[in-house]
């Protein structure tokens, strides 16, 4: 019987991610673009995001979700096909 669980990657998350759902907008600065996106799950510090726009995202974004009351400054971690890892910074976001 093979043994899977030394062939995954370690967790480096301090935190665990909670699947949250939510709708959200990747804004890029400087630029006149808004993406739709989905945030699958996410700590106070990240999120893992479904975007059908995620190759062409620059590094640094914005993500605003629904009930925030301004976008999030970001930074795109890594990608994986529709999927990427993202990092948040909170300074100056209020939550509604």
């Amino acid at each position: 019987m093979n043994d899977i669980s030394s062939t995954q990657m370690p967790e480096r998350r301090r935190l665990v991610r909670q699947r949250v759902g939510i709708c959200a907008d990747i804004i890029q600065p400087g630029a006149n673009e808004n993406h739709d996106c989905y945030i699958l799950d996410a700590t106070s510090e990240g999120c893992r995001i479904f975007c059908e726009s995620v190759p062409a995202l620059p590094v640094h974004v914005f993500l605003h979700p629904e009930g925030v009351s301004k976008p999030i400054r970001a930074t795109v971690l890594w990608r994986k096909g529709k999927n990427a890892g993202i990092k948040l910074d909170w300074t100056e976001t209020e939550l509604i």
